[in-house]
Order: structure tokens, then C-alpha cells, then sequence
């Protein structure tokens, strides 16, 4: 860094008059004149946009925005968590609906384990978000976009954002894990003990 121009922007951010620095390492091809806070984790300069300090390929800058959720972004050509592109089938009516789900007017996209791709497997006249990352439509039971092997989605609910149970069997994160008898013991030995 040139200590005779170097300024600090925040406390992981500063600039000298060739490079922008996240702490104390240099963002390479970042340009400091322009390089500026878009919102959360994401910054850009007259070149492209940043998540965390790392470049967002393909991004536009002079239409890059964050969106309602703080790993999420967008432009005029396409919507980004973190630096990985969505590729969404219809920009325009592109819209988040949690953390976990999101939409156009062609198709769902899900969470899985933090990618989040076209989720074209299930039938959209009957498909309903539930809690957390679980979803349902006529015929299947989703959890981060897979389908929940067994589940009945005639009789599944949410427990709460992690777990669920259709009439026979309880799931945690998708994964079938006891009987609902099972659970019940479970529940009984629990409230018995001090």
C-alpha cells in the first residue's frame, strides 16, 4: 500500500491510488476511484461487482443491486448468490420468496446447500413453500429442492424449519429419522425426566 495516498473506506475496506485492499491483501483488477459499498457483503467498481472481495463474473455494475436477502443480488441480466450465478428463465418477473425459494414466471428455483438452480420437478398448479426449506406439491415432498424419499405429501407438515412428518414417519432435513410411535416415546421419556 502507498501510505502517502492510502485511505480507509470501513474496517475491512481501504484503497491508495492503484488498488482497493480487503484487509491487508490487494483486490486484484479492483479499481479504486470507483470502487464503492453497494450493500451487506457487496461492493463494485466501473468494472464488475464484488461479493466478499471476490469478483462476480459477468456481472454488470452499472445495474447491479442487492436484493432482500443479504447473499442475494442482481443486475439486468441476471441474479447472483454470493458470486454464483441463478440464471433465472425469466429475468424480468425473477422474485425471492425466502431464503430457501425463489421464482419466475416459467420456474422455481431452490436452495441446495447453497446453489441455487431451476427446480423443474414438480407439478405448479399444486406446489406449496412450507416452512423453512420444505415444500410440497401433489405427489412429492421437497427439502432444499430434493425430493423427500417416502414422504406422503398428503399428510405432511412442518414441525418447525427443520423437521417435518407425513402420517407414519418424522423427517430432519429431508432425511426420514423415526416412526411417529417412535417419536412419541421419544417425546413421553423426554417430559418425564427433571
Amino acid at each position: 500500500a502507498d501510505p502517502a495516498t492510502f485511505e480507509t473506506i470501513n474496517r475491512e475496506y481501504g484503497r491508495d491510488r492503484s488498488r482497493v485492499y480487503h484487509r491487508q491483501f490487494p483486490i486484484e483488477g479492483a479499481d479504486p476511484a470507483s470502487f464503492e459499498h453497494v450493500g451487506g457483503l457487496f461492493w463494485k467498481d466501473k468494472h464488475t461487482a464484488y461479493y466478499a472481495a471476490k469478483p462476480i463474473p459477468g456481472s454488470d455494475p452499472d445495474t447491479f443491486r442487492t436484493l432482500r436477502y443479504s447473499y442475494w443480488s442482481r443486475d439486468r441480466d441476471n441474479v447472483y448468490v454470493g458470486v454464483d450465478p441463478v440464471n433465472p428463465r425469466d429475468i424480468a418477473s425473477f422474485r425471492q420468496i425466502s431464503e430457501q425459494w425463489a421464482r419466475d414466471d416459467v420456474w422455481y428455483y431452490a436452495q441446495n446447500y447453497g446453489k441455487y438452480q431451476p427446480f423443474e420437478e414438480l407439478d405448479l398448479a399444486t406446489f406449496k413453500i412450507l416452512e423453512g426449506a420444505w415444500a410440497k406439491d401433489c405427489c412429492r415432498v421437497f427439502w432444499l429442492g430434493n425430493v423427500v424419499e417416502g414422504a406422503d405429501p398428503a399428510t405432511f407438515t412442518t414441525i418447525n424449519q427443520f423437521r417435518g412428518q407425513d402420517e407414519a414417519w418424522v423427517y430432519l432435513m429431508g432425511t426420514r429419522q423415526r416412526t411417529i410411535e417412535e417419536e412419541r416415546a421419544l417425546q413421553e421419556r423426554n417430559k418425564s425426566q427433571p
